[in-house]
């Protein structure tokens, strides 16, 4: 069940990497790029937010042979529109240009989520109650193959698909302690993907160090040279 996690992190690697990325370019370019209505101009006219969009939904890999892809894709499909990219990544690019310009005191990034994660569910609710409800009874010539209700192969007589499916979303919703988040900062990315690169091997575990903080010493001597600019 970590649908949504990966659904969630997919978004934030395609909003946070361009928004680092513009970073680098304005602290380097001051006098081209170095406003963020010039920024937003470009973006918006090299429709960035579409192709955004769909690496945001690319980024989600789901074994080909689970029957309800189709249903997790139409529901991200609804969900990560490229006005959502467009609404965050204007957002963050703005908190930068915000620190660079010496407004706000640190660079503090983020994506708020809990809308993204509200749409998706309600995108997700009917579909996968549709889905299940066309699925046939369980019986002794067709036992059941799975437990998971989203690669369920039939029903048991008299379920209530509307409970299963909720119960199935819930699951997906309690999948992640980065799930529970209203905000997903950079510090919380870096940080969920070395846990998630963590390795056990027998009884002895390997960890990726801990990242640094975003506005580290080499990011704060660029901003240094973009002010002076």
């Amino acid at each position: 069940m970590h649908v949504l996690k990966k659904i969630i992190l997919g978004v934030c690697v395609v909003l946070f990497g361009p928004a680092m990325a513009l970073l680098g370019m304005s602290i380097a370019f001051n006098q081209t790029i170095g406003q963020p209505t010039f920024v937003k101009q470009v973006l918006r006219e090299a429709q960035l937010y579409s192709t955004l969009s769909e690496l945001a939904i690319d980024h989600l890999q789901l074994d080909a042979n689970n029957q309800q892809t189709g249903l997790i894709t139409q529901a991200m499909q609804e969900t990560i529109t490229p006005d959502v990219v467009q609404n965050n990544l204007e957002q963050i690019l703005d908190d930068v240009y915000a620190w660079l310009d010496q407004d706000t005191p640190t660079l503090e990034i983020s994506v708020n989520i809990q809308p993204i994660r509200d749409s998706f569910v309600a995108n997700l609710r009917p579909k996968l109650s549709a889905e299940l409800a066309s699925l046939p009874e369980c019986s002794y010539a067709n036992p059941p193959t799975s437990s998971d209700p989203l690669s369920a192969n039939c029903l048991p007589p008299g379920t209530d698909v509307n409970a299963v499916a909720e119960q199935a979303i819930q699951e997906i919703i309690n999948s992640g302690e980065i799930l529970q988040q209203n905000e997903i900062s950079s510090q919380d990315l870096d940080a969920t993907f070395a846990e998630n690169n963590t390795s056990v091997s027998g009884d002895t575990e390997t960890s990726t160090q801990k990242p640094e903080p975003i506005n580290g010493p080499a990011l704060e001597q660029g901003a240094t040279l973009y002010r002076l600019a």
